[in-house]
């Protein structure tokens, strides 16, 4: 099973099942949300959430909400797993590049200042 992750314009991430989009609700309160990497869950974790609690929050979030809202410390925790593939910043032909949790950081500050500034003049 893989999941996405999303970016809001605020830095909030998102991690929603790979076969969903977030939901417009969820948009509507956090703004619009950013594809930005895509994680592999690992199979252990589905077959037992016990095993792993960070994976067995996660897993009853998809099933409750439909998504998972990751804090700092549980994002660096997954984003350092080899599961971990990160999207380039192409906006129309996005391709999966390895990178690190603090690149990673860095992309999400600067959609987020984009979004800002874009906000700012319309």
């Amino acid at each position: 099973m893989e999941a996405v992750l999303y970016a809001a314009p605020t830095g909030a991430l998102v991690l929603v099942p790979s076969c969903f989009q977030p939901c417009q609700e969820l948009e509507r309160s956090m703004g619009q949300l950013r594809a930005c990497g895509r994680l592999t869950i690992d199979e252990l974790a589905i077959q037992d959430p016990r095993r792993d609690p960070l994976w067995g929050r996660v897993l009853t979030d998809f099933d409750d909400a439909g998504y998972a809202l990751l804090g700092g410390d549980d994002a660096e925790r997954l984003f350092g797993s080899e599961a971990f593939r990160a999207f380039s910043d192409r906006r129309k032909f996005p391709r999966e590049v390895r990178m690190t949790y603090a690149q990673l950081r860095q992309h999400i500050v600067q959609w987020s200042r984009k979004a800002s500034e874009e906000a700012s003049v319309v």
